[in-house]
């Protein structure tokens, strides 16, 4: 909805043809994310419940003590390297691609949401709350300044 709304605004006109193919790539997008989240959860799930810590104040991201901190450095990695690679995906002329992709990474807030209510119904433990709080907090703060420098402002 979000990409037809972004395409409404950007030409001011609907077509029919570009809802198609829009919806196209999300059913696209969509069958592959649940194809390889069959495919990869399993192990994903296990090596993450093998992590056990108590609490979820700063001492569940003890680097020394339990998996959480290098879980939210590869979530943070992931998160990266996912959205700069969505920004080089751009394919139109004279749009800068870096500066599409910084500005995706900071998209934490809905997934702050959801493991909040993971947590809160106990689907997920609170070491890997911490590491996705983390994650989320890292790629918020480091895009302004990134931004700046794309954009060689003072």
């Amino acid at each position: 909805i979000l990409a037809v709304v972004t395409g409404l605004v950007q030409t001011g006109i609907f077509s029919l043809a570009t809802v198609a193919l829009i919806l196209a790539k999300a059913l696209v997008f969509l069958v592959l994310a649940v194809a390889l989240g069959i495919r990869f959860a399993p192990a994903l799930l296990g090596w993450v419940g093998k992590m056990r810590a108590r609490g979820s104040d700063p001492g569940t991201l003890d680097p020394f003590g339990s998996g959480s901190f290098r879980l939210a450095l590869v979530l943070t990695l992931v998160a990266v390297v996912s959205k700069l690679a969505a920004g080089l995906g751009v394919y139109r002329r004279g749009v800068r691609r870096w500066p599409v992709g910084v500005g995706m990474i900071p998209r934490g807030e809905v997934g702050l949401i959801f493991a909040g209510i993971g947590l809160a119904n106990r689907v997920i433990e609170q070491d890997l709350y911490a590491a996705l709080v983390a994650m989320i907090m890292a790629s918020t703060f480091i895009v302004p300044p990134w931004l700046k420098v794309l954009y060689g402002r003072p």
